[in-house]
């Protein structure tokens, strides 16, 4: 049995040019004669290359700011142009006493084609060489691989350990670099052009009695070379790597610029949201809103590459009053639809949609009277092409009063959540928005499931829009006599809408075999509600409540329709443990599980200081593959008014910040039963207090989050950056606050199938079609149409000889991941041509 000793390095070099060779976008290309025979492979890294050896790695580097210069020199006459003399420089990594002459295993290759047709010699010209996100040299030591791979979270190294092998006998010899540094369990290669730098190494044994951290950090010897040392462990189970912190980026903006929400695509593609004060928003050109739309303040969007090297477009969002981003999220097309609420009578809308006309409400105020909204406010919806140029659809959703804003005193505990609310696309790209109204005349549809508002100045409501935005297919209240507001909503594996919030309504609507069926007490109760495909029926409906102030903010369900929800409570008791032994007792957040119909509680596990008050403000849940159960929140001195913080709360060894200004995001992932506490980290700056101002962020399927961040108040730019250099931008460029996406990657042994395009969905006969497959954690695959597999290659061709709609199927699996298999299909629409 292979066990596997996993050790991670993320390069970088800062102070560099934002180039288009400013990150790794090549992989791993082979030496086919083009260099010298001692060259195996070659990968572009910022400024420079990188090289596999026969002996180990190369780092060739030059100075990329004079290369700007001369290119900006070159462009302006202005400019004084600089020396043609080009610094460089050369860092060697020798593995000393190893054995890479075996031949190399590759994995993922690329599209693209790699021609060199250099000097006069023909054997040294190559052509039709593919890249590959991964090489694996075979037994460099005795029983030791080395693997090298190249993804969205960067460039990395593994070594696999076999059972028997002695993974002291690594040792890495470095020449060429300035200085070699050990500090912090942190490798740093100084050069003169930065630091190359190797995270700390960090590994873990899945054993039957639960994940096992195995102690292990780099060590350098006496002769001078680096090696690693390792505590005690299984030699007979594998271990496995950390989480990493992928990317995170200020938005750069200089001015005062909010973060509320955030996405991802299918690509990996980071997307994030929030409000700009002003009109220095540095918009890229062609996108959908290059211009300060005025008033007070508009909405910003950042699309980002994966690796976050660069934005792919930035554009404001907005009228001549105000808005406010609530939750985003891609359809199939990976186009960004966006819900938010807007003040501005002349909010971008598009002809034919649902409502063009703005309804407005009564004046209010928002963030301690600092936001300013006169005309009141209406929901919008929009759609964003996947380049950010084209506005494809918007409209308003709205009544009299105001609308998309939970307002209510009694339902607003934690700073900003008057900006709670959730949005969601379903596999067939209709939209639903789960907010709150103050209008007894919100548009609801005919049959909906509760017609009439409930009263108490605030109901939530639940509306459904076709894709296009012209159309409501369906709307309802859902509420009682006093004050209700949906906080969040999913679509669950049977199209049933499942919503959750917050209710001072002790008849609130509730299902009659419900596991609580009445309202606890205190301000507030949580809930958690299902409604039918159709918007007619109530499924199942529970309240979530103590004696105390309990609200619901975040509502997941997994494969099996089981729903979970993430949430806070005043109650000092266990009511909200059970069935788990990690539970704290008084604990003021809790995660629980209920079966489908919400008639059992199968488990519920509380976590905090148990102090009266909640020590987070919820922001992300995700239920993955494998049932393991993530979660984000933040606190601290912008959520004052609770009188916490986050010190204390539970970190575990691996953890990517073990220590906290109290003021900080806090991670938090149990295992499928809530029996253990699998990763608990702090995530944030030293010094300034990190928060968000409203609105949801997100994970994806494999246990990535991608959490939107107001960051660096104060004009500081301290958040913790792995990788400076390599990032749009590491500096907070506003006297104020920074919209700052951080996306962390918990690296889940998970299979994640995926399509990442194909020709096009649309062809005549006969067509043929080709299917690129992007899956993760996957080496079997299957393509299937109509239920007949065609083939089991990695990508696929395939020509269609008749018309027809046809569903083509990809299964992507694995034998060492926790869910062994995942499924994703895409629909390719063949017609008959037309003869002229």
């Amino acid at each position: 049995m292979l066990r596997t000793f996993r050790l991670i390095a993320l390069l970088f070099i800062p102070f560099l040019s934002l180039s288009a060779d400013n990150h790794p976008t090549q992989g791993f290309i082979p030496n086919a004669g083009q260099w010298p025979e001692q060259v195996r492979y070659r990968i572009s890294i910022p400024g420079g290359a990188m090289f596999i050896r026969n002996e180990g790695l190369s780092y060739v580097m030059y100075d990329a700011q004079t290369v700007a210069a001369i290119h900006e020199a070159a462009h302006d006459a202005s400019e004084t142009m600089p020396s043609h003399q080009i610094r460089h420089q050369g860092i060697h990594m020798n593995l000393r006493n190893a054995h890479l002459g075996g031949a190399p295993v590759t994995q993922g290759t690329s599209n693209t084609k790699f021609n060199y047709y250099k000097g006069n010699d023909p054997q040294k010209w190559a052509s039709n060489l593919n890249a590959f996100n991964e090489v694996l040299m075979p037994s460099v030591y005795q029983g030791i691989d080395w693997k090298l791979s190249y993804g969205n979270e960067g460039l990395k190294y593994d070594f696999l350990v076999a059972p028997g092998a002695n993974p002291q006998e690594i040792r890495m010899d470095f020449t060429g670099a300035n200085s070699i540094e050990l500090r912090n369990n942190t490798l740093y290669i100084h050069t003169i052009f930065g630091e190359i730098v190797e995270q700390a190494p960090v590994a873990w044994q899945d054993l039957a009695s639960g994940r096992t951290l195995v102690p292990t950090q780099f060590i350098q010897h006496d002769d001078g070379s680096i090696g690693f040392e390792l505590g005690n462990y299984d030699p007979n189970v594998a271990l496995v790597i950390d989480p990493a912190l992928v990317f995170a980026s200020y938005s750069g903006s200089t001015d005062d610029n909010w973060g509320y929400t955030a996405t991802y695509d299918n690509f990996g593609n980071a997307y994030s949201g929030g409000i700009v004060f002003g009109a220095n928003f540095s918009t890229t050109a062609g996108v959908f809103e290059e211009i300060f739309g005025g008033g007070q303040l508009d909405i910003g969007i950042l699309k980002y590459t994966p690796d976050g090297s660069d934005a792919l477009y930035i554009t404001y969002v907005g009228g001549n009053s105000m808005e406010l981003p609530h939750s985003m999220m891609v359809n199939e097309y990976d186009e960004l639809v966006i819900f938010g609420t807007t003040g501005s009578p002349d909010f971008p809308v598009t002809s034919g949609a649902f409502s063009t006309e703005f309804q407005g409400g009564p004046n209010t105020t928002f963030e301690n009277g600092f936001i300013q909204i006169p005309n009141g406010l209406d929901i919008f919806v929009m759609r964003l092409s996947a380049d950010g140029t084209d506005l494809l659809a918007s409209t308003y959703v709205g009544g009299t009063q105001n609308d998309g804003f939970n307002g209510n005193p009694v339902l607003v505990k934690n700073y900003a959540d008057e900006v709670r609310g959730a949005l969601w696309v379903d596999t067939d790209n209709n939209v639903y928005v789960g907010t709150s109204t103050n209008s007894s005349d919100f548009p609801v549809s005919a049959n909906a499931l509760q017609p009439d508002f409930g009263g108490g100045g605030q109901d939530g409501v639940v509306i459904k829009l076709n894709g296009n935005l012209s159309q409501l297919s369906w709307s309802t209240f859902l509420g009682g006599a006093q004050a209700d507001g949906i906080f969040y909503l999913v679509v669950d594996e049977e199209q049933r809408v499942v919503v959750t919030g917050g209710t001072a309504s002790p008849g609130f609507p509730v299902s009659a075999n419900a596991v609580q069926g009445i309202y606890g007490g205190g301000n507030t109760d949580g809930f958690v509600s299902i409604i039918d495909s159709s918007g007619v029926s109530l499924i199942a409906s529970t309240f979530v409540g103590s004696d105390s102030y309990d609200q619901s903010f975040i509502v997941g369900a997994d494969k099996t329709d089981n729903v979970y929800i993430f949430a806070q409570t005043s109650h000092t008791g266990d009511q909200f443990n059970v069935n788990s032994p990690i539970g704290i007792t008084g604990g003021n957040q809790f995660l629980m599980k209920y079966n489908p119909d919400l008639t059992e509680i199968i488990w519920s596990s509380a976590f905090g200081n148990a102090t009266g008050q909640p020590d987070l403000s919820p922001t992300a849940l995700l239920v993955d593959f494998c049932d393991k159960i993530y979660c984000t929140g933040w606190g601290g001195a912008v959520n004052g008014a609770l009188g916490t913080n986050t010190f204390g709360l539970p970190t575990t060894p691996d953890a990517y910040r073990a220590n906290t200004d109290g003021s900080d995001f806090y991670l938090y992932v149990v295992d499928n039963q809530a029996q253990e506490i699998l990763y608990g980290s702090f995530l944030g700056g030293v010094g300034s207090a990190d928060h968000v101002d409203g609105g949801t962020s997100r994970f994806d399927r494999k246990g990535v989050i991608y959490q939107s961040i107001c960051g660096g108040c104060g004009g500081n730019s301290d958040f913790p950056f792995d990788n400076p250099g390599a990032v749009y931008s590491s500096t907070n460029n506003s006297s104020n606050c920074n919209n700052l996406l951080a996306k962390f990657d918990f690296e889940s042994p998970i299979t994640v199938s995926a399509i990442a395009s194909l020709t096009q969905p649309l062809g005549c006969a006969p067509y043929e079609a080709q299917f690129s497959n992007t899956s993760i954690n996957a080496d079997v695959f299957s393509w299937r149409i109509e239920d007949v597999e065609i083939a089991n290659t990695q990508d696929f061709t395939y020509v269609f000889e008749e018309d027809g709609i046809y569903e083509v199927v990809l299964i992507a699996s694995s034998s060492t991941t926790c869910n062994g298999a995942d499924t994703v299909s895409v629909t390719v629409t063949v017609v008959n041509a037309i003869e002229g």
